[in-house]
């Protein structure tokens, strides 16, 4: 409905530059960088649309979600000191990687960026196949630019997901079939 309303472009570079782009940048960004690591969803990412009614930027809100990467933050001297109860350090937590894969694999790309290719697909006429594949050598590049290997951040290739089940708990992951979508 959002494209067909002019909201997001009609063009794959476009829906690239302008939506998924930013997404992409900002959990990179935040997670490698800051040691934040958002929940990036479809309530919790936000188009920013102008008076005009064009999407012009994203926006992140509820960072209530937000785990605190305290071994990340302390190994680049930032402060550590967070009043969460959501933080992961990578000497005592068993799910250090597949937290930091769930939110990135499974939120941001399964979440958000593969439900938006489907409807984007439908609406352009365009092969499905084909714009992940355009949008996965682009989230490569935004890798290669963060100067961040995704494998040693992710700690291997294996990507994460939660089982299909009312109410998992926080180390229910499920190891995800095949390569990751979008690294």
């Amino acid at each position: 409905m959002l494209i067909q309303q002019g909201f997001i472009p009609n063009e794959l570079s476009e829906l690239w530059s302008v939506v998924i782009r930013p997404w992409v940048v900002g959990s990179i960004t935040l997670s490698a960088r800051f040691g934040l690591i958002p929940e990036c969803h479809g309530q919790n990412c936000l188009l920013v649309i102008d008076p005009a009614s064009r999407t012009v930027g994203v926006a992140l809100r509820d960072l209530g979600d937000v785990f605190v990467d305290l071994s990340l933050r302390s190994a680049r001297g930032m402060d550590g000191s967070f009043p969460s109860y959501k933080t992961i350090i990578e000497a005592t937590d068993s799910d250090y990687y597949q937290r930091r894969s769930f939110a990135y694999d499974s939120k941001l790309s399964g979440y958000l960026i593969k439900p938006l290719l489907k409807a984007f697909s439908n609406v352009a006429g365009v092969d499905c196949g084909s714009a992940i594949q355009y949008v996965r050598a682009r989230c490569l590049e935004e890798w290669v630019v963060s100067g961040v290997e995704p494998t040693a951040f992710f700690g291997g290739t294996t990507w994460y997901h939660y089982p299909d089940k009312p109410q998992p708990g926080r180390r229910d992951y499920v190891e995800g079939e095949g390569a990751p979508l979008f690294r």
